[in-house]
């Protein structure tokens, strides 16, 4: 079986073919096919035991049929051996992507054959250890699309430039000799209400585990029949002979993106960091372009009892270092009307003292070691948040440790993006934004805040003498947040109130007492400058 892609004859299966007796007899002569090639089957009742199993072998070798009469007396035949990695419907689904495997093509396996597949033996903890090489993140080129304006600083690509890298990268996943494909449906959100189902297709193992432990699944079928919103080709080996021809500043990798068309394209030593780049840059689009949900790059952290929830926007990735215990959701959670979805099951951290779970991703650097894992199991959905923290580094120390915003002033914090450094980022982007969707995104943020009574607080993680705040302070903190045990603070300048203490917390909040401040006049006109930089209140 053969099929003409781009004037080149590919062949369909390699190694494969699985068909029915009557549907094959309607297609082909009997008198065409070897006889020896065949392995004939009947059914039998299939059994748990032992025995029952040689009976069965024993039964189906006594089946020697005649060429072609007992061929009618058959169920089914194979040729060869259907198993995991050898399935005509994987290799009939990947040609429709005009990709032809030329090894195994394996679809959403099971953490244990990640395990057997990979050439390194897993840890004592049974985690998969991969090394890795440090790499910049990738530039992100987006293509023109009617009726979005493109983000801002990054290049850009026609429409006939993004389908020449997509046909590159779509031939050389097809013309590897021998070489495995992994096929991952999954989706981004967690609930059916809030989700974006999308298809990756990619000749990398350590990517298809990595999306494994990220992405939500979903429920599978015929490979055939999914029904995905975005398709992303990942090509890590493939380097690009003519990159200035399409639109490429180099040929040392990239990501392309494109709304229109719902694919995105990923090729070079990419970084997993860059892959996630890209499905939250897809993700935005879609839930603020197709839905009325907020997609929010923020964290989510519940209660003992998961009955009440704080939001965490940390643009520092602080809790990535020693994840909370009660971690929900890891930068990238859905707003919606009926209450939070996270973007991902998985989180990636920097804690590799932490005990690692069977068939987690530990990558290798000489710079860092990046433990990625799945988060534990919640509800798909839970309920509104019952507050929201701002996380901040702030390196002159002006905030203190704790303290409660208002409304207005948080929306402002939101939009100004002011996370400790004189560099300025919204706190509802990563990279990139879509300004023709921001002024939406900040309608959405706004309404939520006042639709139902929120208590919204700054934690600065940064003491004007340069000591940072542990770990276990910080869920302290966070805890009490969550659990409603945070009192009442009082105001220094302006609206805001400093939180001064707190139950069960051992160090001083005060901002004068112990964090490098010892003049008071001198602490509040510092603060002063600061709100007024921000547009906060006064």
């Amino acid at each position: 079986y053969q099929r003409r892609v781009r004037g080149v004859t590919r062949p369909i299966f390699s190694k494969i073919m699985f068909l029915r007796v009557s549907e094959f007899k309607n297609v082909v002569k009997w008198n065409t096919i070897p006889f020896q090639n065949l392995k004939f089957c009947k059914t039998f009742t299939r059994s748990g035991s032992y025995l029952a199993t040689i009976r069965r072998e024993r039964q189906r070798a006594l089946v020697k049929p005649k060429w072609p009469e007992d061929l009618q007396e058959l169920d089914y035949f194979i040729l060869p051996n259907e198993r995991i990695g050898v399935q005509p419907s994987v290799n009939w689904c990947l040609n429709k992507y005009e990709v032809t495997p030329s090894g195994e093509a394996y679809r959403n396996l099971y953490l244990k054959y990640f395990a057997m597949l990979f050439p390194k033996k897993p840890d004592q903890y049974k985690a998969i250890h991969v090394e890795t090489q440090d790499s910049s993140p990738k530039p992100l080129y987006v293509t023109e699309t009617d009726n979005i304006a493109p983000p801002s600083g990054h290049p850009k690509l026609n429409q006939s430039q993004f389908r020449s890298l997509g046909r590159k990268i779509a031939d050389y996943l097809s013309e590897r000799d021998n070489k495995s494909l992994w096929l991952h449906d999954g989706a981004v959100g967690s609930h059916p209400s809030a989700e974006l189902k999308l298809r990756v297709i990619t000749e990398s193992i350590t990517s298809a585990l990595y999306l494994s432990h990220l992405l939500p699944p979903v429920k599978l079928g015929e490979p055939l029949k999914y029904q995905h919103s975005y398709t992303f080709y990942l090509a890590p080996n493939l380097k690009i002979s003519d990159p200035t021809s399409l639109g490429l500043k180099d040929d040392q990798g990239f990501i392309a993106v494109n709304l229109k068309r719902g694919t995105a394209l990923l090729s070079g030593q990419y970084s997993n960091r860059d892959l996630k780049r890209a499905l939250d840059y897809m993700a935005q689009f879609y839930f603020l372009q197709k839905t009325t949900h907020l997609p929010l790059n923020a964290s989510v952290v519940v209660g003992a009892n998961s009955d009440q929830s704080c939001l965490v926007f940390d643009p520092s990735q602080i809790l990535s270092l020693e994840p909370h215990n009660n971690i929900y959701a890891s930068q990238g959670v859905v707003w919606t009307p009926q209450g939070l979805s996270r973007y991902y099951k998985g989180i990636s951290h920097n804690n590799f003292d932490k005990p690692r779970n069977f068939g987690d991703l530990v990558e290798r650097s000489s710079s860092q070691t990046k433990v990625t894992t799945t988060l534990p199991k919640y509800a798909n959905l839970i309920s509104h948040p019952s507050a929201v923290v701002f996380l901040l580094r702030d390196e002159s120390g002006v905030f203190a440790p704790l303290t409660e915003f208002s409304i207005e002033d948080a929306v402002k914090l939101f939009q100004q993006g002011y996370t400790g450094s004189n560099t300025r980022k919204p706190f509802y982007l990563d990279d990139p934004q879509l300004p023709s969707l921001t002024d939406e995104l900040l309608s959405r943020f706004s309404l939520n805040l006042s639709s139902s009574p929120k208590k919204i607080f700054v934690i600065n993680t940064l003491s004007k003498n340069k000591k940072e705040l542990s770990h276990q302070n910080l869920n302290t903190i966070i805890d009490a947040i969550i659990s409603g045990k945070v009192g009442q603070g009082k105001p220094i300048v302006g609206t805001e109130k400093v939180i001064s203490s707190l139950p069960g917390y051992q160090d001083s909040l005060d901002p004068l007492s112990g964090h490098g401040w010892q003049n008071r006049d001198e602490y509040s006109r510092a603060v002063r400058e600061l709100f007024n930089s921000l547009g906060l209140k006064q």
